[in-house]
């Protein structure tokens, strides 16, 4: 009925274009803010409401994301265009990516993360949005980087801050020395606890690394060696995600490294419904694409020079 479509419309003005939240257009209306998340979700699906994410006017980078989509069968591709300086170029990923979150994003989520700069600018740049009963789960236990922020457990208190939600997190190393000791981590009580959580994330947020030593965040706080990272390279590694090293066709690698992580399992990740990589810089183009050939990641969000090395691979 129009007299109902013309409601669907007047609530999707109030929340999207006047900037209301949800629990005040409840009020206004005096109905369940749960009512207002199915007419917010209904106006979508009716197509009252389309959601775009603009990532440039450039015909180049939105040639890139439909390529990249379509052969890559990813669910969202966002390319921004490399303009800047490096920093800038992560910034701008990072606010994109966080851009493309929100479009995702329902009550009573659980949303996971894991760490990074990339995760770091994504936290920084997303705007504030009030939902209920979201809950931000670290994925993998901590670097202890110096810059803290980066860590996974910042990042989770920062997300949760953001969204008016809480968060859970992960007291523990992101990778020891042993799979006894591994073992032993993930039996304690506190930890077991958020580990149980890992297979009702609904959205996960993760950085990808590449394995080029350099550029490597798991060489640099000293969690892996530069022998054994050697020996991760010559074992066909492009990069990892939540501390799990993978190749280039996508498939996770029987190695020592991968055994020692504390967090969710490979498989636990595999299963994540929306898994959003977020990544910039050339140097990142193999390992999102052996992260997409395996189904690790669902969406990316990167940037114009990642994009080129992702779609030059793909023609070798």
């Amino acid at each position: 009925m129009k007299k109902d479509r013309d409601f669907l419309i007047e609530v999707a003005r109030k929340y999207y274009l006047d900037g209301k939240s949800q629990a005040e257009i409840a009020g206004e209306y005096e109905i369940s803010r749960p009512t207002v998340a199915n007419i917010l979700k209904s106006c979508r699906e009716l197509g009252i409401v389309e959601i775009r994410i603009e990532s440039s006017s450039s015909s180049l980078v939105s040639a890139l994301s439909r390529q990249i989509q379509a052969e890559l069968e990813l669910d969202q591709v966002v390319v921004v265009p490399s303009e800047g300086s490096a920093q800038i170029n992560l910034a701008n990923t990072g606010k994109a990516a966080g851009e493309l979150l929100l479009t995702l994003l329902e009550d009573g989520m659980k949303i996971g993360i894991s760490w990074g700069t990339s995760l770091y600018q994504v936290v920084s740049n997303l705007s504030r949005k009030s939902y209920m009963n979201i809950e931000v789960i670290q994925m993998v236990g901590g670097l202890g980087a110096d810059n803290m922020n980066f860590d996974g457990f910042q990042l989770a208190q920062g997300l949760s801050k953001k969204l008016n939600g809480t968060y859970r997190t992960i007291q523990a190393p992101i990778c020891v020395q042993s799979r006894e000791l591994k073992e032993m981590l993930e039996n304690e009580h506190r930890i077991s606890e958020v580990l149980h959580k890992m297979n009702s994330i609904d959205v996960a947020l993760v950085g990808i690394s590449s394995d080029i030593p350099e550029s490597s965040s798991l060489v640099r706080e000293g969690f892996i060696s530069a022998g054994e990272q050697e020996e991760i390279l010559q074992a066909g590694a492009v990069g990892h995600i939540c501390g799990y090293h993978y190749d280039l066709k996508g498939d996770f690698l029987d190695i020592s490294a991968n055994q020692r992580v504390v967090g969710i399992t490979k498989g636990e990740l595999k299963e994540i419904p929306r898994v959003i990589g977020v990544a910039s810089g050339a140097q990142k183009g193999k390992a999102i694409l052996g992260a997409a050939r395996g189904g690790i990641i669902k969406s990316i969000v990167t940037d114009e020079a990642a994009a080129l090395t992702v779609l030059s691979e793909l023609k070798r």
